[in-house]
């Protein structure tokens, strides 16, 4: 059975696409991810869709840009970057913070296509 849990209705207008930011994109993802692997928080969510939306160009995350967007204290941020860093989202090298390399893969498609129409599938399975 497919559910579009988006809809009012069961089963009905499976192929409707509802729009969201880039932002709103990201944190549904990484909550999707969370899921699977229960280890973000919301607030690790938010984090990291802020970055996911920065222009690619930047190879280093700026830090106060990333502050201000999310509305963290420096103190609060880094901690959280080194979480993040821990748990394999970002990279900590000599010039700063960084995204894992498998992250920045998808980051460019989401930016560079331009059919931007993505369904999530969850297989799951009803266990008694």
């Amino acid at each position: 059975m497919e559910l579009n849990i988006l809809n009012k209705r069961l089963n009905v207008d499976s192929d409707t696409f509802h729009e969201k930011s880039e932002f709103e994109f990201w944190n549904i993802y990484f909550q999707l991810l969370n899921l699977r692997n229960p280890v973000l928080t919301d607030k690790d969510c938010s984090i990291m869709a802020s970055i996911l939306t920065e222009p690619l160009e930047e190879n280093v995350i700026n830090m106060k840009r990333i502050e201000e967007v999310t509305k963290t204290s420096a103190t609060n941020l880094y901690a959280k970057f080194k979480q993040l860093c821990e748990k394999g989202f970002l990279i900590k090298n000599e010039e700063g913070y960084l995204l894992n390399p498998a992250l920045i893969g998808f980051q460019k498609y989401i930016k560079k296509t331009t059919n931007k129409r993505i369904k999530f599938t969850i297989p799951l399975e009803i266990c008694q």
